[in-house]
């Protein structure tokens, strides 16, 4: 067919009366040519920005080249934070339609004994408590709700439903070990399913990154059990002080040290 070339800014004189050959070849020919002299580098080993280069004569169409790589790039990292964002509000949407039910029992028990007993708040009669058991009484329920924090987070790990998914991150667990060994193994767990996609379950660096899965998962639910072994030593010496403190005030109705003890499970799932 007729071609036309119409001259850039680049076109000299010294073309006039010579020859120009023009030449066409498969777009997975180009695709690849260009592939080759396409390189991606970190500007440094423990960098998080990459640096692309790409050899070419035309700085218009480098630029034409590399822009939607780039463009691309950013976008799959956004998508895979959304991956484990996603996953997070589900856990947390879980939990909240649980502890929402258990918070409306206990807010109804509360104002049941409140109405039977003609008892407005248990201040009224925990006013002579010393400072001490108001103090324990409130590590109490904060340790518990770690405590309860900590096992729906184990739940979920164990659960065979889960075992392929991303594991929730960032609920304030409270523990920078097993929030990093979560946050590695989301890290781990994207990876492998980029490849997996790309290529199959057979491939080596697949099958590697299953077993580190498998051992990074192993890992988190004995750091968890640790921090619950750890948060219940806490909890039985806070209880053993509040205990010291109630014996020291014997006189102090039952009624209302039972109230407490519906108001702090009732502190303990608003915090959750």
């Amino acid at each position: 067919g007729h071609i036309t070339i119409d001259p850039t800014k680049h076109y000299s004189a010294d073309w006039y009366g010579k020859t120009v050959t023009v030449t066409w070849d498969a777009p997975a020919a180009v695709a690849k040519a260009f592939s080759s002299r396409l390189s991606i580098s970190q500007a440094n080993n423990d960098a998080s920005i990459l640096n692309f280069f790409f050899l070419d004569y035309s700085r218009e169409r480098a630029s034409a080249i590399l822009n939607p790589l780039i463009k691309i790039y950013n976008e799959e990292a956004i998508e895979e934070k959304n991956q484990v964002a996603i996953n997070t509000s589900n856990f947390i949407n879980e939990r909240l339609e649980i502890i929402e039910l258990e918070l409306s029992d206990v807010e109804g028990e509360l104002a049941s004994y409140q109405s039977k007993h003609q008892i407005l708040s248990a201040s009224e009669s925990a006013n002579r408590y010393l400072e001490q058991s108001r103090s324990s009484s409130a590590e109490i329920a904060n340790l518990e709700t770690k405590l309860r924090l900590a096992k729906n987070v184990r739940d979920n790990i164990t659960d065979p439903a889960n075992s392929n998914s991303l594991m929730p991150a960032d609920i304030g667990l409270d523990d920078s070990r097993v929030e990093g060994q979560i946050a590695q193994y989301n890290a781990t767990k994207l990876r492998h399913d980029k490849l997996i996609k790309d290529s199959s379950a057979e491939n080596p660096v697949v099958m590697e990154l299953e077993t580190q899965l498998a051992s990074l998962r192993q890992s988190i639910i004995e750091s968890i059990d640790n921090l619950m072994l750890r948060l219940d030593v806490k909890k039985s010496e806070a209880l053993k002080q509040e205990r010291a403190s109630i014996e020291g005030f014997i006189s102090m109705p039952s009624r209302a040290r039972e109230m407490l003890s519906i108001e702090r499970q009732q502190k303990i799932k608003e915090q959750l």
